[in-house]
């Protein structure tokens, strides 16, 4: 009969050579990454900035822990989906540094293109 403690303990099967996404969310106080399976979508390890310890600006400490476990788990291509504020260019940096191949990327702007507000209609 297992106990609780056992019950609390995941097992992450081995995915080697498969292609994961990592979702990454950047907000000006935290970041959330995510990464999932290509085909299912099923989540695999979640994280935030956060959970690092006191939040200290330009650091991406959640990337490199998402990137790390896909490593740890086999996982030797992803697909990366930004949807960020600010520091775009440390997150792609951060990437590149760990010598993780990305099979393709996209960047979600939730700021519209012709200005932040829409018009107003006249009265």
């Amino acid at each position: 009969k297992p106990n609780a403690k056992d019950e609390k303990v995941k097992r992450f099967e081995k995915r080697t050579g498969q292609l994961a996404v990592m979702n990454i969310m950047r907000t000006y106080n935290n970041t959330h990454v995510n990464l999932s399976e290509a085909r299912t979508g099923r989540k695999i390890w979640k994280t935030t900035e956060k959970r690092y310890g006191k939040q200290i600006g330009n650091t991406t400490y959640a990337v490199e822990g998402a990137v790390y476990t896909a490593q740890a788990l086999g996982i030797d291509k992803i697909f990366v989906s930004m949807k960020a504020v600010t520091g775009i260019e440390r997150i792609l940096a951060t990437i590149r540094g760990t010598g993780m191949k990305v099979q393709g990327a996209v960047l979600k702007n939730n700021i519209a293109y012709g200005g932040q507000r829409a018009c107003r209609p006249r009265r």
